[in-house]
């Protein structure tokens, strides 16, 4: 089977480097392409499989003032792209508050929701969705969302009692296949390798695998 090429597209939050990039060495089968966000709407035939969006610009970007606005639908143009999967992790999942395109994407119509860290929190399968077969769930003190429940099909959940009861869940944009994952902060994820396995069921479901 061939790699699976990833876009990642990154920025407007801080992150650790080395742990970031060393977790994506860790990952089998990827060919892993990191990116900011002009770049990865700059490529006419950009040739990957999923995007991995972490991101958090918190406005549209021609709003911003940083960004064209000819290149603002591309990035609409480039996530409706047959074929290609779509991974909205950790703090994506908050981007852009004031784009309708993408309540469409994240199944969330309201975003400003709360955060926090008592933890540890509880990740548990949803047994009859095809990413997390045979994944049998870790328990994690990592940054949680107090976020309303999403429109789609759960994979991931948990009873932590700030959190949002849901971590992680499908649905289709344009066609196309995504998934929201919410657990993802840093190394406790990163380094954890039951959470790494989950990761790459997300990743590999995301890209048709």
């Amino acid at each position: 089977m061939k790699n699976l090429r990833v876009a990642v597209v990154i920025g407007a939050h801080p992150f650790a480097v080395k742990p970031f990039h060393d977790m994506w060495r860790k990952l089998p089968g990827m060919e892993v392409y990191t990116q900011d966000l002009d770049s990865f709407t700059g490529e006419d035939e950009p040739g990957y499989d999923a995007a991995v969006l972490y991101l958090h610009h918190r406005s549209m970007p021609s709003k911003s003032g940083w960004w064209s606005e000819k290149n603002w639908p591309r990035l609409e143009q480039h996530l409706s792209r047959p074929g290609l999967g779509i991974v909205v992790w950790h703090h994506a999942i908050p981007a852009f508050w004031d784009w309708p395109v993408w309540n469409e994407v994240t199944g969330l119509t309201r975003r400003d929701f709360t955060v926090g860290w008592d933890g540890p929190v509880a990740m548990t399968p949803v047994r009859e969705h095809p990413i997390v077969a045979g994944w049998n769930g870790c328990s994690i003190t990592e940054e949680w969302y107090g976020m309303d429940r999403p429109d789609g099909e759960p994979f991931l959940i948990t009873d932590h009692a700030s959190s949002g009861p849901v971590l992680g869940w499908t649905r289709t944009f344009r066609g196309n296949r995504v998934a929201c994952l919410q657990p993802g902060h840093g190394d406790a994820c990163w380094g954890n390798p039951l959470w790494r396995d989950l990761f790459v069921r997300t990743l590999h479901w995301a890209g048709g695998r």
